[in-house]
């Protein structure tokens, strides 16, 4: 065989592997194995490296986002934004650091992967330990906007495809307002019967299509995508590609799945990709731990990658796994699918083979090529660890990633190693100086905050909580924005924070259950993963709440029997003074699960949501609290996220003094750290755990009502110093080149801009000899408005242009996005339609991340030496743009679909103005050249049809130009050029997608 193989080869190029994520022999975890074969004809090749991530793990709350400011230049550096876009950027602040590192080569035939390891300071713990991922695409139940509860027949959950919005089945229309779910088609594949149900996105044009399958004979489901590009993907064909409750009692054809993986795809063109998994299994972990007690290939390729998790040769590996894998220092898990996904395993290589048994000194199994990752290493610790474990116990880091090439020998390989990257990270510094805070801001605050008339609380959601005062029925706030709820009779209700501070009228719940809302026994738990708190009664065997339904009130009464025996679910006494119960974040996972702690350790129950609760987890060297007392007292117990890992900490307020554990990925808990500079506390000081500097990390506050501490009776300690840890800091390639991260939290950026009363931007220094831009973006927040458009909310925010009257300067800007009149049918139909309230603010929805206007500006705040006038005030270039949003399918109650849409380009216009002004009849007036593009028509896969281009002609002749009249004639006459465009048909068979070409 010879080194390149042409397009008229049989086998059509490269084939490779890839070797990921791995599932539990009882349950499935966080990780699969996937081997992934990709043919192509090219002579090309590159390490194609995917992953798998069932769930999000909530390392960085949202509250705590945090601003990057680069050193140099980034230009791998992008924003993660919550509607999961990747946009690159140099200066502006970031919500979290998306950074990503080329470890190969690029692919023409790969390009659906990604191909590079990535990093995101928002993501929690993983494969590749804190914040580092290799996605790949995945269907999903949605659960960030509630726990599914997998009723099927119903349509209870909402599915999401990676790369796209929500999951909408396709309807059809019955008239002109009657629409009903498009029948299923019924489709036989290898002798099984099933019946077949479209889905559309809910925003997005027609460049996909979108199949679930389900079993007629056992009920059981797997998708079907096929993209615009004819790319057939088949998800959760198998068992090992799915991930599905173990408990669930239709284990041999499961009901409650919570992710379909990729299986096999292929295209009309030869390429072929094949996914296997292997399952995760129990070696390596040691099962004595308490904490563990209680859990339960035929084708021959050309290209194997496979991802070593330790189980395979470290000097002479083969593609067959020839040792045990090793446990991590730091297992996790997550609860949100309503079952445990754990994760045991670190990636430590990724291994490329060759196989081309004719070629002389490769063979099979030849190895070429690696990346090796080495983890920052602690010591074992003293309460099981061993040396067969790798990472660190409260979590996982990259230290260093190298690539390795190979040579095969008669004996061995010959190796050669690039240069590594090295990552560094913020440390957990746990601070130890006393702070008092300062007169001003000690100005009105009452002496102590005990707790009864003072509440630390972030009225305004700010992410800086203020100090609520409630005094003879006042309530007094520092500051004050937000909605504020009473419970208390004869009406329960809420009066609705508005912008200024002022409240609008009280409002009644419109459904309210008959119970004491003092009742000791009452707590507000998030039961659905909805981030609403709904009002819970634990009586010891049984649970009673009712879920909340915001504006609304409480829903119906609802009652979970809890198992008698504790070591399968709680035993729930709210009321009872003597249990020792919280509710807390015990995993990261983002749910408050039940805990309990006492002189026999602290243990707790994963919270699996709808009232149920996994089996009991006893924590591995747990603190021994309250050894002097005669009990534990719950008010020297403060539990708190200190050092922003997603897990709850554990602060001790002893007799000689405040101890801080921190929690192990909620496994086990690392020994107590003496805070000695944290003054004693006695019955008239109260101890609270707050950001109080807004930095998105912790500060223990000590408060006291003596007269005698009247000036100081607020200190505190900031327990990270300012410092979000677990943030990569810096990189160095070890080929010249260093790059340094800096992070600031959000809020200072929001609070300097509200002291300026205006939207801050953050710059970025440049170079003394170039001159700084200053580029400033508005763009679609998807907010609907009931009296004007958001557009014409911003414009007071925009360039004006000197010399205009407003009436001129309001005639310059665009209209606001069109909405839909109508609705074009997959099928081209055309249905006259009314948007109901419902529709309109899903219509505003699709503008969101949409730029409206972007203005450039060179800050050099000096006149040019050819101009009489300062020329930093006016821009170069000025564009605005408009949308019209076209819609496919309506909202429907009756089959509870969300209506599907997506916004299409309808105007654009750039004003080229290159900080010019001209004298015109004593007055000093602009004249930008103006280019207007309008799009007049689209199809329904968002491809224009007819456009038009108008370049305006200039407005002022200066006399300058006055010389060359003849020659620059052109530039003062208008010209339109109008596009017309035709395409194919679209192909949509039951086995065939192709968007129009």
């Amino acid at each position: 065989m010879q080194g390149q193989v042409d397009d008229a080869d049989v086998l059509q190029g490269l084939w490779f592997e890839v070797w990921r994520q791995l599932q539990r022999i009882k349950r499935p975890t966080a990780r699969l194995q996937i081997l992934i074969c990709l043919q192509t004809s090219t002579s090309e090749y590159a390490k194609i490296i995917v992953d798998f991530q069932t769930s999000k793990n909530v390392g960085i709350p949202a509250s705590s986002d945090y601003a990057l400011i680069c050193r140099t230049d980034p230009r791998r550096i992008v924003n993660k934004t919550k509607g999961n876009r990747k946009q690159a950027l140099d200066l502006l602040p970031l919500a979290a650091l998306h950074l990503r590192c080329l470890l190969s080569r690029f692919l023409k035939a790969g390009e659906q992967f990604v191909e590079s390891l990535q990093y995101n300071s928002g993501t929690g713990n993983g494969s590749f330990g804190f914040g580092w991922q290799l996605p790949v695409t995945q269907i999903t139940r949605r659960t960030d906007r509630g726990l599914p509860p997998y009723c099927d027949e119903v349509d209870s959950d909402t599915y999401v495809l990676r790369g796209f919005d929500d999951l909408v089945p396709l309807l059809r229309p019955l008239g002109d307002k009657e629409w009903e779910r498009a029948p299923s088609e019924v489709q036989g594949d290898d002798g099984e019967s099933f019946n077949v149900r479209q889905y559309l996105p809910r925003l997005g044009a027609l460049t996909v299509r979108i199949e679930q399958w389900i079993s007629r004979e056992f009920g059981d489901i797997h998708w079907r995508v096929i993209s615009a590009e004819n790319v057939t993907t088949v998800y959760g064909e198998d068992h090992i590609s799915r991930v599905f409750d173990p408990e669930d009692p239709e284990s041999l054809h499961p009901k409650r799945t919570f992710s379909w993986l990729p299986s096999r795809s292929w295209d009309d063109r030869g390429n072929a990709t094949q996914y296997m998994f292997k399952r995760e299994d129990l070696q390596s972990v040691d099962l004595s731990k308490p904490n563990e007690a209680s859990r339960y290939r035929d084708t021959k390729w050309l290209f194997e990658l496979v991802l070593d998790y330790g189980e395979h040769n470290p000097t002479s590996p083969t593609p067959e796994e020839q040792m045990t894998w090793p446990c991590r220092r730091d297992p996790f898990s997550t609860f949100r699918p309503g079952f445990e996904i754990r994760q045991y395993r670190l990636c430590q290589r990724i291994l490329m083979f060759h196989n081309f048994l004719d070629e002389p000194g490769i063979g099979v199994g030849c190895l070429v090529g690696s990346t090796d990752f080495m983890y920052r290493q602690e010591n074992p610790s003293v309460f099981g660890a061993s040396e067969s474990l790798i990472g660190e116990e409260r979590g996982s880091f990259i230290e260093k990633a190298t690539s390795v090439s190979y040579i095969r020998q008669p004996v061995g390989y010959d190796h050669a190693k690039f240069p590594p990257l090295e990552f560094s990270y913020s440390e957990p510094l746990l601070g130890t100086e006393t702070l008092n805070l300062d007169l001003h801001s000690l100005r009105n605050l009452p002496q102590g905050l005990d707790g009864s008339a003072v509440e630390w609380v972030d009225l305004y959601g700010e992410g800086m909580p203020g100090i609520l005062t409630k005094s003879e029925g006042c309530l007094i706030y520092k500051p004050n924005l937000g909605d504020w709820v009473d419970f208390a009779p004869p009406i329960a209700g809420f009066f609705k924070g508005k912008l200024g501070g002022s409240w609008e009228r009280f409002q009644e719940f419109r459904q309210t259950p008959n119970i004491d809302w003092k009742d000791r026994g009452l707590r507000f738990l998030d039961l659905t993963g909805d981030s609403l708190p709904d009002a819970v009664f634990g009586e010891g065997q049984a649970l009673t709440w009712y879920q909340s339904q915001v504006e609304e009130g409480f829903g119906e009464q609802r009652r979970q029997y809890m198992q008698q025996d504790e070591l399968r679910a709680p035993r729930l006494m709210f009321a009872d003074p003597i249990e020792l119960i919280w509710l807390a974040d015990m995993t990261g996972d983002g749910l408050m699960d039940v805990m309990r702690i006492d002189r026999g350790g602290i243990r707790y129950w994963p919270n699996l949501g709808y009232g149920r609760f996994g089996n009991e987890i006893i924590m591995s060297n747990a603190p021994t609290l309250g050894q002097t007392e005669d009990c534990i007292r719950r008010n020297l117990i403060r539990l708190a996220d200190l050092d922003g890992s997603g897990t709850t900490d554990l602060v001790y307020l002893g007799k000689s003094g405040a101890y801080a554990y921190y929690n192990e990925c909620g496994n086990s808990w690392q020994n107590g750290i003496f805070l000695e500079a944290f003054p004693r506390t006695d019955s008239l000081a109260a101890v609270h755990i707050v950001d109080l500097l807004g930095s998105g990390t912790m500060c223990l506050v000590w408060s006291s009502s003596l007269p005698t501490d009247a000036g100081t009776q607020m200190r505190y300690i900031d327990l990270m110093g300012g410092q979000k840890p677990h943030l990569l800091t810096r990189m160095i390639n070890n080929l010249g080149t260093e790059t340094s991260y800096n992070y600031a939290a959000s809020t200072k950026f929001y609070q300097s801009a509200k002291q300026e009363g205006s939207l801050g931007a953050a710059n970025q220094a440049r170079s003394s000899d170039v001159p700084p831009l200053l580029t400033r973006h508005w763009f679609h927040t998807g907010q609907s408005l009931v009296t004007d458009t958001y557009e014409s909310k911003l414009r007071k925010e925009y360039y004006h242009e000197p010399g205009l009257t407003e009436t001129q300067h309001g005639a310059m800007f665009l209209v606001g996005s069109t909405m839909p009149q109508d609705i074009t049918t997959v099928t081209g139909n055309l249905i006259r339609h009314e948007l109901s309230f419902e529709e309109l603010a899903q219509a505003t929805r699709a503008l969101r991340g949409s730029i409206l206007r972007e203005e450039v500006f060179a800050q050099d705040a000096s006149a040019n030496l050819q101009a009489s006038y300062d020329q930093s005030p006016y821009p170069y270039v000025v564009n605005e743009y408009r949308y019209n949003v076209n819609m496919l399918e309506p909202h429907s109650t009756e089959t509870s679909s969300q209506g599907v849409l997506f916004s299409a380009p309808a105007e654009k216009v750039k004003m080229y103005y290159e900080r010019r002004l001209y004298e015109v009849e004593s007055r000093f007036l602009a004249d930008p050249r103006v280019e207007h593009e309008l799009t007049l028509r689209v199809n329904t896969h968002g491809q224009p049809l007819e456009a038009l281009t108008v370049s305006y002609s200039r407005r002022h002749l200066s006399l300058e130009d006055q010389q060359f009249s003849s020659s620059l004639s052109t530039h003062y006459k208008q010209s339109v050029l109008a596009t017309v465009k035709s395409y194919t048909n679209a192909v949509s068979t039951p086995t065939e997608f192709r968007t129009p070409l």
